[in-house]
């Protein structure tokens, strides 16, 4: 009779626990940023490159490209907690016209400045990225905005210089080939 109690307390407490935990994660690779108050903000990126997540006290925004081709006219960033799109890429850097569009009319025009060993990403208020030596070089935001444009252009870099594990296509083709 105990033995049968303590395996219906086991298996209530094992349900009640497993049903507590609901939200789906994906595994990611994470990037912290920290700054003098003390905040901390994370850019979760998918170990696809697919997308990535940023991630702060205040807010959750994704960025992505649009049917995952790697263009500026695909980039969008979303708000994940409404679900609206709050910047998208337009235009062409050979052109001249690159630049973000955000939801709210603001319009930031870019330019990319190659060299050497690398490139910088000049918005209105100097560089906004900076690539030195292969490497992600330091620039000085000024506003949110700018932070969100430098953020993504790191996962813009991340997406360029990594590729997926094969373990990750493993697992992604497995699964969309056995129908789940």
């Amino acid at each position: 009779m105990r033995f049968l109690f303590a395996i219906a307390a086991l298996l209530v407490t094992s349900s009640a626990y497993s049903q507590s935990n609901s939200a789906w994660n994906t595994p990611a690779l994470q990037i912290k940023y920290g700054d003098d108050s003390g905040s901390q903000t994370r850019l979760n990126i998918d170990q696809g490159f697919r997308f990535a997540d940023l991630e702060s006290e205040s807010s959750d925004i994704r960025f992505f490209y649009n049917k995952d081709k790697q263009s500026l006219h695909n980039a969008r960033i979303v708000d994940k907690q409404s679900n609206e799109e709050m910047a998208r890429g337009k235009g062409s850097y050979f052109f001249g016209t690159a630049r973000f569009e955000f939801s709210d009319g603001e319009t930031i025009k870019l330019k990319r400045k190659r060299n050497a060993n690398g490139y910088e990403i000049i918005g209105p208020y100097g560089v906004l990225f900076n690539v030195q030596n292969q490497g992600i070089g330091s620039a000085k935001t000024f506003g949110d905005k700018d932070f969100l444009l430098q953020a993504f252009y790191v996962f813009d870099r991340v997406k360029e210089t990594q590729s997926p594990s094969d373990e990750y296509y493993q697992v992604y083709t497995t699964s969309y080939y056995s129908g789940n």
